[in-house]
């Protein structure tokens, strides 16, 4: 019987070696019972930390096998889920600049810092928007590129950062048959290659928008638009209640929302910027837009992208909910960060870091 919570996440992790594994799963504990503060501290102990050091710098110890047990729980859990389930995206900054001696860490901020991009693909139970798990996690250097790099080049380059979207998606794999998995995430990755292929693939998807692109009205030959302005015409139907988040020092609070939705066709864009099939995609817009907001507070605008089909008012407040648990991640960024302290890690290369 799995009692504790090194075993139930880390239990299989394919470190090469059962001592390996052990060793894993007693760091596990132990920073489990004392998440903040620096690793000395988490460990509480001389004996455990040293253990702790001597695992992280083996070379089988990588990111992805530590990662790999706890990644097929959550999988597990998702499969035998009997409703759909919602795979958050998002990236947060690692910084990491006082690490004076890795020199082989990227640029973050405004590019005066130094450390990773972190890319969460979190899972999550809309129904009562319990966390089921991380579905996938991908560290990422950020790479700095001259000025004149071409458009073609950017598109072949392997660090492009672009490419977290599509890769932590085709990692995390298609959902069983009949289920219904769907990729939320914000204006970042209003990608048209991210777009595109999740429809290749089979995936579905929630995407707040980002850029007016050029569509089709509807899913034949319809008119040429802006899909905002289009979007922004469109009346809107049906109100719903929901709870927005504090966020950029604003109070949390119950907003009254109307929605808007369309088929509509997004046509590729004249340069292509990335790895894609140059045709036109059939989504649905949905526009959500706050009603009667307070005096003096900006209302609440969303512009959704999806794929998954949008044909009644209850279609659309649906897609609303689940792009509204996306701040769920940002939550998840801040227990990374405040909680468990992952910026005050001390290690000397980026291999153990």
């Amino acid at each position: 019987m799995i009692t504790n919570f090194g075993e139930r996440h880390f239990r299989n992790a394919p470190l090469g070696h059962k001592s390996r594994t052990a060793a894993l799963v007693k760091t596990a504990n132990l920073i489990h019972r004392h998440p903040g503060d620096t690793l000395p501290k988490k460990l509480q102990s001389p004996k455990a930390y040293k253990s702790m050091d001597r695992l992280v710098n083996r070379p089988e110890v990588t990111h992805a096998a530590v990662l790999h047990s706890h990644r097929e729980l959550t999988l597990q859990k998702m499969r035998a889920l009997q409703r759909p389930v919602l795979i958050i995206h998002d990236t947060t900054e690692l910084d990491y600049s006082g690490l004076d001696s890795i020199e082989d860490l990227g640029p973050i901020g405004n590019g005066g810092g130094r450390g990773l991009l972190c890319h969460n693909s979190l899972a999550l139970d809309p129904k009562d928007k319990t966390v089921i798990g991380l579905a996938n996690q991908r560290l990422h250097r950020r790479v700095t590129v001259g000025k004149k790099e071409g458009v073609k080049a950017k598109r072949n380059r392997l660090s492009r950062e672009s490419r977290l979207w599509t890769g932590a998606a085709l990692e995390i794999g298609p959902a069983p048959e009949g289920a219904l998995w769907i990729d939320v995430a914000d204006r970042g990755a209003d990608l048209f290659e991210f777009l595109a292929q999740e429809v290749a693939h089979g995936r579905h998807f929630v995407v707040r928008s980002c850029s007016s692109r050029a569509i089709h009205v509807g899913h034949g030959a319809g008119e040429k638009q802006l899909l905002h302005r289009y979007a922004r015409s469109l009346p809107l139907r049906g109100r719903e209640r929901i709870q927005v988040s504090a966020r950029e020092k604003r109070p949390e609070r119950q907003v009254t929302l109307g929605v808007a939705w369309a088929a509509v066709q997004v046509l590729p864009p004249h340069v292509r910027r990335g790895e894609y099939e140059k045709r036109p995609l059939p989504l649905w817009v949905v526009r959500v837009a706050e009603i009667d907001p307070p005096k003096g507070v900006p209302p609440i605008e969303w512009i959704l992208l999806t794929n998954v089909p949008v044909t009644t008012v209850a279609d659309a407040l649906e897609r609303v909910r689940w792009y509204s648990c996306r701040w769920v991640v940002e939550e998840y960024h801040k227990g990374q960060k405040t909680g468990c302290a992952m910026e005050k890690m001390q290690f000397t290369t980026r291999e153990a870091l």
